[in-house]
């Protein structure tokens, strides 16, 4: 038996937002890195199933940003997380996906934050390219 609608079995790629600053510390210490919804991020359409998410380096963390983690976010829930500190320019970070939050409502904007420590209020966090693996769902 095939499934009447094709569309909902294939995984499409996007490349969700190019060279996006992730911003700078706001303090020195544990808590310089505190930073919500980091990059733009566009609405889905229709109900999506995250598969995977990437990020491509454009410009690295400067040396004061230390322990960086990215969070994906579905609402308030945590779809996946990234190290971000040991990341090369050119390189890619795959996200570790929560499968428990990874699908997302028609309407919904995945948010992406921040968290790390810092030797400087103003270290820089870095630029980042954001892909999207994902299905849509019926």
């Amino acid at each position: 038996m095939s499934y009447s609608d094709p569309e909902y079995r294939v995984n499409h790629f996007a490349n969700m937002a190019s060279a996006r600053s992730f911003g700078t510390a706001t303090a020195s210490g544990a808590a310089g890195h505190t930073l919500t919804d980091v990059c733009e991020l566009p609405k889905f359409i229709k109900r999506t199933k995250l598969s995977a998410v990437r990020l491509k380096v454009t410009t690295i963390p400067n040396a004061a940003s230390t322990g960086l983690i990215a969070r994906l976010l579905n609402g308030t829930n945590t779809a996946g997380t990234a190290v971000l500190t040991t990341a090369a320019l050119g390189a890619t970070v795959d996200f570790t996906m929560n499968t428990s939050y990874n699908t997302f409502t028609a309407g919904a904007e995945p948010t992406i934050s921040l968290v790390g420590t810092s030797t400087a209020s103003a270290a820089a966090c870095g630029a980042y390219d954001v892909f999207f693996e994902f299905v849509e769902q019926p």
